[in-house]
């Protein structure tokens, strides 16, 4: 974030970022704003206290198309990111409070592909297969 003081009508951007280190990571190849079975990115402003402040919000839901092995779906679904590269997300957080005061930005990455845990596991994988959330260092704001 450019900044961390915010007016109450004013939009907040936000960037997630996932960057491979090591050998890299394997993820889902398909992703997003994460959601039920939909891996990706999720941004959320919250209260000091950690409940939500938004009043709006959005979901993702999907179900797997098929039955494919977990071989299959590694081969077919996920790639390797490079170490030392990255993707990410960015849109400015929808529905801010207009109640001055700070609040915290919470932001990461969740794998939620449903054979993850079972794509892990494969050999040609090599242990590379990110399959647990990875939450970002919280970020505090202000609105005033």
């Amino acid at each position: 974030m450019d900044k961390r003081t915010f007016k109450p009508d004013e939009s907040i951007p936000v960037y997630v970022d996932l960057e491979a280190v090591s050998e890299g990571v394997y993820i889902a190849r398909a992703w997003g704003e994460a959601g039920s079975n939909i891996p990706g990115f999720w941004i959320s402003l919250r209260t000091e206290d950690g409940r939500p402040a938004q009043s709006c919000g959005s979901g993702s839901e999907s179900l797997p198309a098929g039955l494919l092995s977990p071989s299959e779906v590694f081969k077919k679904d996920f790639f390797l990111l490079a170490a030392g590269k990255s993707i990410g997300i960015g849109h400015d957080l929808p529905c801010v409070p207009l109640t001055p005061g700070q609040y915290r930005i919470e932001a990461g990455y969740s794998p939620n592909y449903p054979q993850t845990a079972k794509i892990a596991r494969l050999p040609e994988a090599r242990g590379l297969v990110l399959d647990h959330v990875l939450n970002a260092v919280p970020i505090t704001i202000e609105i005033r």
